[in-house]
């Protein structure tokens, strides 16, 4: 740890706000407070690796408890009508839904084209296997 207190690049690349609450928790030590922020930084990194996890596994479960979630006639949870009987209230509509699958090359493509990001769709590339 440095013995030096850092100079003001810290305000400027974190912002005298976010900055200022670090120091004020440190006491008003500067060399504290730049501790205090790379602790926060390490333990975020430390919950992002289990909260990727974590919905990784909760996608997969929904996925899986929807699979068979499907009306007769219908292929999938995502299909128009299975959609509209499981999510009557959705703020996203039908259309929305069957433009994305045509635009992911049409029903037979995997569920993961269809939600996946754009550009992940347009190179053919898959986001999440189910």
């Amino acid at each position: 740890m440095t013995t030096q207190a850092p100079g003001p690049w810290v305000e400027q690349w974190l912002s005298p706000e976010r900055f200022s609450t670090y120091l004020r928790l440190a006491g008003g030590s500067r060399i504290r407070a730049l501790t205090l922020h790379e602790w926060n930084t390490c333990v975020n990194a430390a919950l992002l690796h289990d909260f990727a996890h974590l919905e990784v596994g909760l996608r997969n479960m929904y996925n899986r408890a929807l699979l068979g979630a499907h009306i007769q006639g219908d292929n999938h949870w995502t299909d128009t009508r299975s959609t509209a009987l499981l999510f009557p209230h959705a703020t996203r509509t039908h259309a929305d839904m069957e433009k994305a699958r045509r635009a992911a090359g049409g029903p037979s493509v995997s569920l993961a084209r269809v939600m996946g990001p754009p550009d992940c769709q347009r190179v053919g590339t898959t986001v999440a296997r189910y």
